[in-house]
This record gives structure tokens, sequence and C-alpha cells, in this order.
């Protein structure tokens, strides 16, 4: 079994044994790591493995911390963290999940660590393949986890998700045209969609 294949099946399997998530968010999690590969693999076919699996990997800290946005909306200002601040949090957790990961599995460390540097970065960018996988992070949220999000936590939180996932993608020169137009019609499906309901 190649590399991709085991990371894949470790998303599914740390997912589906976790005990703090829901089934549905348990299947939600691992569709959104697929379907963000799917995307990475899109926009950038020649993709390396690194970049392939990070996208894989990149939410894993979900299937073992038990804080996700529902912990941030409740306890922001007990904790004080502002919403960038609790995502780099949640990609420094991630990246080290992945990178231990790959360590014990044999992973040359240069491998790793280039994963780990892109989860670490997977919100923020700044690689291309780093903004690669922001963006294709942002589009599997946007086109297969917002209809979720929102039914979970109420249209004002969604909004404010939506409108930090597609602002955050707006000041990337690094990618192509073509794909800040595909960003920017599944923002403005999304709002037509708020204005109608």
């Amino acid at each position: 079994m190649d590399l991709v294949k085991k990371v894949e099946k470790f998303v599914e399997e740390s997912f589906m044994k976790c005990n703090h998530k829901s089934e549905e968010s348990k299947k939600m999690n691992i569709t959104h790591a697929k379907n963000t590969l799917e995307w990475v693999e899109r926009l950038y076919p020649q993709a390396d493995i690194a970049l392939r699996v990070a996208a894989l990997g990149h939410d894993i800290d979900r299937a073992y911390v038990n804080i996700d946005d529902e912990f941030f909306f409740k306890n922001q200002k007990l904790r004080k963290l502002s919403y960038d601040s609790y995502k780099k949090e949640h990609a420094i957790r991630g990246a080290r999940h992945i990178f231990n990961y790959l360590e014990k599995r044999g992973a040359s460390r240069i491998l790793a660590s280039k994963v780990r540097e892109l989860i670490e970065a997977h919100e923020t960018g700044g690689s291309f393949d780093s903004e690669i996988l922001k963006y294709a992070d942002a589009i599997s949220f946007i086109d297969n986890n917002f209809d979720r999000y929102l039914r979970r936590y109420g249209k004002k939180k969604a909004l404010f998700k939506l409108n930090w996932t597609y602002n955050r993608l707006r000041n990337t020169s690094q990618i192509e045209k073509k794909t800040l137009n595909l960003i920017s019609k599944l923002y403005k499906n999304k709002m037509a969609e708020f204005k109608t309901s």
C-alpha cells in the first residue's frame, strides 16, 4: 500500500475511533479530507506525495482534540483568541500528529518535515504548495461542508466562517485566475442561498 493510501486509512480510522464526534461529524471530516485531496489534484495535477499526504491529514487534530469551532465560539471570551490564532493552533497540532505518524512508519525525515510545514501553513499559505493546499481546503469547505456547518452552527456563525474562508483567499497572487473565479462563484452561490433562506 502506498503512503497516500496509508495516510487515508489512518485519517479514516482516527476519526472513526474518536469518541467526541458525532457519526455525522466523523464522516464529514473524512469526506473533507478526501475531497481536499481531490481538489489538490484538480488544482495541481503534478502535486508531489507530500502535498497529497498533507491534503489528507491537514485536519487530523480534530480526531484527537475536542476543540473545534463550537469550542471556539463558546470560549472565545475566556481564551481571548482571534479566530486566526485559533486556526493557527489547529494547524500546528495537526502538523505534529501527521509528522509523528509518518516518522513512526519510516517515512524520510525530509518528507515528514515537508508535510508538517504544509499542514502548519494550510490556513495561511505562503509557498506555492501551501497555497494550493489552502485553496483546496477552502473549496472543499465551501463546496462540501458548508451546508452541514450551517445546520450545526446557524446562519450567523456560518456566514462568519464563509466570509473568513473567502477573505483569506482573495489576497493570494500565486493562484491562477480560473481558480480565483471558481472560489468567487462558489462563494457567491452560498451567499445567494443565504439571501433566499
